[in-house]
């Protein structure tokens, strides 16, 4: 995102991910944050809150069964632009 903007939650659509562990990092430094198990068709991460530009995700599984991430939605808080 050009500007910086607040980063609310984070919405992961998928299919058939039972086993699928999920992970986020903002502005491609610090800690990965865990979202935790993708356990139903839409997961909603937990309240974020922070300022950011970028988002990265990862996914991490251990089946033998393939896992589908169709998507995912950014809810997030834009910061008014300058003038």
């Amino acid at each position: 995102m050009p500007e910086k903007t607040t980063l609310e939650y984070l919405h992961i659509i998928s299919r058939d991910a039972h086993s699928v562990q999920a992970a986020y990092q903002l502005d491609r430094k610090g800690n990965w944050f865990p979202i935790g198990l993708l356990k139903e068709r839409v997961t909603v991460s937990p309240h974020i809150g922070k300022k950011c530009r970028s988002v990265r995700f990862k996914f991490t599984e251990n089946s033998q069964v393939a896992s589908i991430i169709e998507g995912f939605n950014i809810e997030h808080t834009p910061e008014k632009q300058k003038k």
